[in-house]
């Protein structure tokens, strides 16, 4: 799915602080730490960079959509930056269904949404 984007198969929206918490979760989170090097992860920041349209960070407060208030700048910035889908595998922000005319999909879901996953088996 990322390599799709990489490859604008579609039109990637990314705020600089998701690649922030991209950076930092590689680094810090033991489970990604063990699987993804500090040049791949920089290779993929700067990767993003030169593809995705960056979407300006909003500012304090945010309407609050989820249940989970952290989750709400995912729900703030998707519809300020007109997506089409929010893409997610947190299945608290995947209950949303839709937030205006975002459909959040798991990432399988955005894979088939993409024509490039296993025909849809019920779930997004």
């Amino acid at each position: 799915m990322v390599r799709a984007g990489l490859n604008r198969s579609y039109t990637l929206l990314v705020t600089a602080g998701v690649v922030q918490e991209f950076r930092d979760k590689s680094e810090n989170k033991l489970y990604l730490a063990a699987r993804i090097t500090q040049h791949q992860t920089d290779k993929l920041a700067l990767e993003l960079a030169a593809v995705a349209e960056t979407v300006p960070e909003l500012p304090p407060p945010l309407p609050q959509i989820g249940n989970d208030r952290k989750d709400d700048y995912l729900f703030a910035h998707a519809i300020f930056g007109e997506a089409d889908y929010l893409v997610s595998g947190d299945t608290g922000v995947q209950k949303i269904g839709h937030i205006g005319d975002v459909r959040i999909v798991s990432p399988a879901g955005f894979l088939q949404v993409l024509g490039l996953g296993p025909p849809n088996s019920g779930q997004d």
